[in-house]
């Protein structure tokens, strides 16, 4: 057995892993048949990244988890950092930035409140994180604060009126992982507005048949 594979299943016994990574034909997971699996996500993000050029974009990863995604904006040229307040995650995400031998990409166990404000980066992105964390407008108005353009992906309600409901409480995987509110469109677009960001490109999930979306918005200043 290769020193790696023992590793990535050192790892997976830690915590199980979310992100599913190919090492070489070593898969860290099954695949879920949902628009917020990674994968599946992924495919979606490259339309946006077809609009915005990441070669040389400093960039955020809030809620990083594994890494997958940062991972592979450093692929197309970003210089990232992920962050994660969950150390478990973020021994993942180094050891798949390692494998990949990528340079422009760091990874650190960090909050997102505890960032410097005056550290700031062309795009902050947070996928997956909105509908899982209690202070959607004080994390919105932080992301807005340390960037010129925001990317989120959240779990969004099938209704037009600027409205957020409470999402149940339930925990995924540990308390980082809680679900918390889940807001519409027009919520998240009227807080992003009072911000000073407009909408320039959406990707609504149309397809799914899941009880929430999972919607794409990319917001600039």
């Amino acid at each position: 057995m290769s020193s790696y594979k023992k590793e990535i299943e050192s790892l997976a016994k830690e915590q199980e892993w979310n992100h599913l990574y190919d090492f070489n034909g070593i898969e860290t997971r099954g695949v879920i048949d949902s628009p917020g699996f990674n994968t599946r996500k992924w495919k979606r993000l490259k339309k946006v990244f077809q609009k915005v050029d990441l070669n040389g974009k400093n960039v955020i990863d809030i809620g990083c988890s594994d890494g997958y995604f940062s991972v592979k904006m450093a692929e197309n040229g970003a210089n990232v950092i992920g962050i994660d307040p969950d150390k478990k995650r973020i021994k993942k995400a180094n050891f798949a930035k390692n494998f990949f031998n990528l340079n422009d990409l760091e990874f650190s166990s960090t909050n997102l409140y505890d960032l410097n404000p005056s550290t700031k980066y062309d795009m902050s992105v947070a996928l997956g994180l909105i509908h899982r964390i209690p202070d959607i407008y004080m994390a919105l108005e932080k992301l807005c604060s340390i960037s010129g353009s925001v990317l989120l992906e959240y779990k969004a309600l099938k209704e037009k009126r600027p409205i957020c409901l409470w999402g149940g409480g339930q925990i995924k995987l540990n308390k980082l992982n809680q679900l918390y509110f889940i807001p519409t469109n027009s919520f998240i677009e009227g807080i992003m507005s009072d911000f000073g960001f407009k909408l320039i490109y959406s990707d609504l999930d149309r397809k799914s048949k899941l009880k929430y979306r999972r919607d794409i918005q990319l917001f600039q200043r």
